[in-house]
């Protein structure tokens, strides 16, 4: 049997085993505090950095507009796949590492 919960107050956490899936139904304010306060250390493995120059730093190199660097949308989405991925297993309920 499937065990459910929500997380983030938009985000249910399906579990059968030891699979966890996530399924986002909305941005939540709590689910956006949450990537906020946990973003610089993702992209840097560093919490001293500026929050807004990691951010800008972030849109600058997945928005590159050179043909040659230019990230499709399937590679965007990898991106925001990893990220989440990261989000999720930084919460202390679902600490799976």
């Amino acid at each position: 049997m499937d065990k459910v919960e929500i997380l983030f107050d938009s985000v249910e956490v399906i579990q059968r085993d030891n699979v966890y899936l996530f399924v986002i139904n909305d941005l939540s304010d709590k689910l956006k505090n949450y990537i906020r306060e946990n973003f610089v250390f993702i992209s840097t493995g560093d919490i001293e950095l500026n929050y807004k120059a990691v951010i800008e730093d972030f849109i600058q190199r997945i928005t590159k507009s050179s043909k040659k660097d230019k990230k499709d949308d399937k590679h965007l989405k990898g991106i925001v796949g990893e990220l989440l991925t990261h989000i999720f297993i930084r919460n202390p309920k679902y600490f799976l590492f």
